[in-house]
């Protein structure tokens, strides 16, 4: 999927689940709505300026946004991984290490489960 695309995907899935309409988009941002809607949909260029305006006035983090994007690449978000990701860029510094340590942990153990598995076939 084309990166213009992807980030207007991204940037409307968050807008609508922040429950914001364009117009109060552009009374924070300072666009015009209707460039804002040709960004969501990809038919028009953005600057990164534009972009981290958005998603700050939508109070996400940078890291949020971004994998956003990636997740938004591979699949649309749906509204509870919305919802996770919003809620996980409130977290303080310790509380996402917690969360790391612990998906990683569990990637692990799933490995592990994984090579037991073909070993025992």
């Amino acid at each position: 999927m084309e990166l213009q695309i992807v980030i207007g995907k991204a940037l409307r899935a968050f807008r609508k689940q922040k429950k914001f309409t364009l117009e109060k988009m552009e009374s924070k941002i300072g666009k015009n709505s209707s460039y804002l809607s040709r960004v969501e949909r990809g038919v028009s260029n953005t600057t990164l300026d534009l972009i981290e305006n958005y998603y700050q006035a939508l109070g996400l983090s940078t890291e949020t946004f971004l994998s956003a994007i990636i997740t938004t690449s591979k699949h649309e978000l749906d509204e509870e991984e919305l919802k996770m990701m919003s809620d996980y860029s409130k977290l303080n510094k310790r509380e996402k290490e917690s969360v790391q340590f612990i998906i990683s942990r569990m990637i692990i153990a799933k490995g592990k489960q994984l090579n037991s598995d073909q070993h025992d076939l």
